[in-house]
């Protein structure tokens, strides 16, 4: 089995690179991202960050490197699953505390409102991820609606659009890189730790940096079960 895990920021894909020793591999691109390596058991398993962005020098966060990143990748390397883990913003009203492991049922785009039409349901995305049935009483976590924007912050008017749809997870790229395992015909999960409250009334930037640390740390205890689930090692 190969497996893609991609990551948007570096700090979020540090503790699994070390967790697991993953090495470093030199692959051509002009874009930023780094990609590392790791053989268990006959199968491999890819880890990416989508790297420093070369003039503003910070984390590639937000949909077009998503899937600028998603694309080059599996444009080069066929991979049977592409696994999305990263950190999010959860809602308190619908059960959400720092530190959750939620994994997507529906996978939306929240900014990407055209209301023409034909092109409304093509801006909302509705993207269908990895089959959670099949991970149901094995592991640990909890689920619903991931929805997507190029925004950390939230406007006022999206209130309205995660009650409607029950969104669980707002986040950065998990729409864009669905948008590209859709195109490729390859399954994605995504995988996503709760750092902030969407609707708690903290100030969201805060509260993320606040809870980075205890929200990276869990979401690798997760990925270790889950990719010992994937590659048969379950104890």
């Amino acid at each position: 089995m190969k497996i893609l895990l991609i990551f948007a920021m570096e700090e979020e894909a540090k503790k699994t690179v070390e967790h697991f020793g993953f090495e470093q591999e030199n692959l051509s691109t002009p874009l930023p991202y780094s990609l590392f390596k790791k053989n268990i058991l006959g199968n491999i398993v890819y880890l990416s960050s989508l790297g420093i962005d070369p003039r503003f020098k910070v984390n590639s966060v937000g949909t077009v490197p998503a899937a600028l990143t998603t694309y080059d990748l599996l444009d080069k390397k066929n991979f049977d699953l592409v696994i999305n883990p990263g950190t999010a913003g959860g809602f308190q009203r619908r059960g959400g505390e720092i530190g959750d492991i939620y994994l997507p049922t529906k996978v939306l785009f929240h900014h990407r409102e055209i209301p023409m039409g034909p092109y409304e349901p093509y801006g909302l995305g509705t993207y269908t991820p990895y089959d959670l049935s099949l991970l149901r009483g094995k592991l640990k976590f909890k689920e619903g609606v991931f929805s997507t924007s190029d925004s950390l912050t939230c406007r006022d008017h999206e209130i309205d659009f995660f009650n409607i749809n029950s969104v669980v997870v707002k986040e950065m790229e998990a729409a864009a890189i669905s948008y590209v395992c859709e195109q490729f015909n390859k399954p994605y999960l995504g995988v996503k730790s709760i750092t902030d409250i969407v609707d708690g009334g903290r100030v969201t930037a805060e509260e993320f940096m606040e809870n980075l640390d205890t929200a990276s740390k869990n979401l690798q205890e997760f990925l270790e079960k889950l990719l010992n689930h994937f590659l048969g090692q379950e104890s």
